[in-house]
């Protein structure tokens, strides 16, 4: 009997080595390792808040800025927006500060041909600021391909108004969202002026008119955190809310509920929904998938109603719907300790890369370098976690935002404390942050998404891969209108009835090539040689 049991425990030690030997090589083989990483800013602190990377392979990173020294020149008063033009290496092309005496802040950056439109907030009314109607107006500046700005607007009233979000929509105006505690001024319709806010959902057109604008929300306070444009030209908004009046229902208690609505093109409420528990639940940004369906990311402190498989204090919260705001799937993601979801995307297998922060060290959290450590993870389409990694120092360290590359690697961007162990070159004393750029090297497992977010019906186009001119192969194909969107989902052509597609002028990749005919939708994928 001892021999059958020393045998069992023996080959039982093999197979747990083996088991354990695949799993380690595996993730081994599966986690991104950094290829270079940057911090930037001054002695004071500094924000990593919003990045793109640009048509020649190097990146534009929007910051918030209170230092005049290090990286930043330039800085006007109190806090500045701040943007750094980065080389595919993250060497630094050039900087600029954005605002006025007082706090400024921009918070999403968006292309729009060869130009951008940066959002946020401000309270100046001088230096690069004008037309501020009191307080806090949301701000909205339109800049060239070098910073410059080619305009600028205030919107709001005299209390206080911030955008978060912005996107250029199918008629090539721009919605923008955020949030006001104003009911003057350019706001209207508010629901909890001046004690709360209501999210604020404003069409403009390019050179900043106000199309329509509307107030969603309740007597306590809302915010819209991020948009995405559906098929039928209607809006899709996610964010938080502590309501449950006026425009808002549903609502299971707590602190805050995530909360999705849905606007028409002309800006009418068509639907909202609440999603979360008793405790604070909250959406901070969205995306739509490859089959249609919407997935949201964000936090969750709840344990009952929409919520299950919590670990402990907050978690990640990975959450699924249908275009009429029915709940498909939810996952939590994190340990004991407290986890902060801030952005996603989703991969070709249905799955997506999540980042945010973590402070725990158990459950789906492998290690943790000391106090709040950036959290990078894979999951596969059902939310199960198929790698995670710690990045930082013994600081407190935070991605804000993660996007793909031309060349199927990634972009981490947020902020640090630390000068250790992943982090190296920060310019700030203790207590202060720098933001924190880090590229990643190519995910040989963690192919991109190869389908454009709700399209249908293939196009032919040829030659594809294509060095400049696309031909339309379909007969009898009457075409309305012709977009192409790049692999970020930026809008960088449009055209009229045409049966070629003339890419010559855009940088090699992939892109996606959206045509309407007879109110039908129909589409492809191009490579650019």
């Amino acid at each position: 009997m001892f021999h059958e049991i020393f045998f069992y425990i023996s080959a039982m030690k093999k197979i747990l080595v083996i088991i354990f030997l695949t799993y380690y090589i595996s993730v081994s083989i599966a986690q991104p390792s950094i290829g270079w990483q940057k911090c930037l800013g001054g002695s004071e602190t500094e924000w990593g808040l919003a990045g793109l990377q640009t048509a020649d392979g190097g990146y534009l990173i929007l910051n918030s800025t209170g230092s005049t020294d290090g990286d930043v020149l330039g800085m006007h008063g109190s806090s500045d927006a701040w943007l750094v033009r980065l080389d595919s290496m993250g060497n630094i092309l050039w900087k600029k500060c954005y605002g006025g005496t007082d706090i400024d802040a921009l918070v999403s950056i968006m292309p729009y041909d060869q130009n951008y439109f940066l959002v946020g907030g401000t309270s100046s009314n001088d230096g690069d600021v004008s037309g501020n109607h009191g307080n806090q107006d949301a701000w909205i500046i339109k800049i060239d391909s070098s910073g410059n700005i080619l305009w600028q607007k205030c919107f709001g009233g005299t209390n206080v108004d911030a955008f978060n979000t912005i996107l250029r929509v199918f008629n090539n105006s721009l919605v923008v969202g955020g949030y006001t505690k104003s009911n003057d001024g350019d706001v209207s319709g508010n629901h909890s002026s001046p004690a709360y806010d209501d999210s604020w959902v404003v069409n403009i057109d390019t050179a900043g008119n106000i199309i329509w604008q509307t107030c969603i929300g309740g007597t306590n306070e809302e915010w819209a955190k991020a948009i995405c444009q559906l098929p039928d030209s209607g809006f899709m908004f996610v964010g938080q809310t502590s309501s449950d009046d006026g425009n808002v229902s549903g609502n299971h208690g707590g602190t805050n509920d995530a909360w999705v609505f849905k606007l028409n093109s002309s800006g009418n409420l068509i639907w909202q929904k609440c999603f979360g528990g008793s405790m604070s639940d909250l959406f901070v940004t969205s995306k739509q998938l490859q089959n249609g369906n919407l997935a949201m990311i964000g936090s969750t402190n709840s344990t009952d109603f929409d919520v299950s498989g919590n670990h402990g204090n907050g978690d990640f919260w990975l959450v699924k719907i249908d275009l009429t705001g029915n709940l498909l799937f939810q996952k939590c993601l994190g340990g004991s300790n407290i986890d902060t979801g801030e952005d996603f995307f989703e991969t070709n297998d249905g799955g997506f890369i999540i980042c945010g922060q973590t402070v725990s060290t158990d459950g789906d959290v492998m290690a943790n370098y000391g106090n709040t450590d950036c959290w990078l993870l894979k999951t596969d389409s059902s939310g199960i976690v198929e790698w995670g990694k710690n990045y930082g120092g013994t600081g407190h360290e935070d991605f804000r935002q993660t996007f793909p590359t031309s060349n199927n690697s990634l972009i981490a961007l947020g902020h640090t404390m630390s000068n250790d162990f992943d982090v190296s070159g920060n310019h700030s004393s203790f207590l202060k942050l720098d933001s924190w750029v880090v590229k990643f090297d190519s995910l040989p497992l963690t192919i991109l998404k190869d389908e454009m977010k709700s399209l249908r019906d293939y196009l032919i186009l040829s030659p594809n891969p294509t060095s400049g001119k696309l031909k339309i192969q379909n007969e009898g194909l009457r075409i309305e209108s012709i977009q192409v969107f790049n692999l970020f989902g930026e809008e960088v052509l449009e055209a009229t009835a045409t049966n070629e597609i003339d890419l010559i002028d855009q940088p090699p990749g992939i892109y996606f090539i959206r045509l309407q005919s007879e109110g039908k939708i129909h589409s492809a994928k191009v490579v650019r040689q």
